[in-house]
C-alpha cells in the first residue's frame, strides 16, 4: 500500500507533492506551510485544496481510501 501511495506522489504536480507532504506526513499547518513555500496563506489553501482533491482521486481510483 505504501509502495502505491509513493507511486502516486510521484504523479503529482511539484506543488502539490510539496504541500501534500508537508500537511499530510509532516503535519504542518496551513500557516506555516505558507511560510515554508513563501507563499500567501490564500494561496497556501488553493493548493491544498487542489493538491488533496487530486490525490484523493489518484488513490481512489488504486483502490486506496483517503482517510485509512
Amino acid at each position: 500500500k505504501l509502495k502505491k501511495i509513493y507511486r502516486i506522489m510521484q504523479e503529482l504536480k511539484p506543488e502539490y507533492k510539496s504541500v501534500i507532504y508537508l500537511s499530510e506526513f509532516e503535519g504542518f499547518s496551513t500557516d506555516e506551510i505558507s511560510k515554508i513555500l513563501n507563499i500567501t496563506f490564500i494561496q497556501t489553501k488553493t493548493l491544498l485544496y487542489n493538491a488533496r482533491k487530486k490525490f484523493k482521486n489518484l488513490l481512489e481510483k488504486e483502490g486506496i481510501n483517503y482517510n485509512e
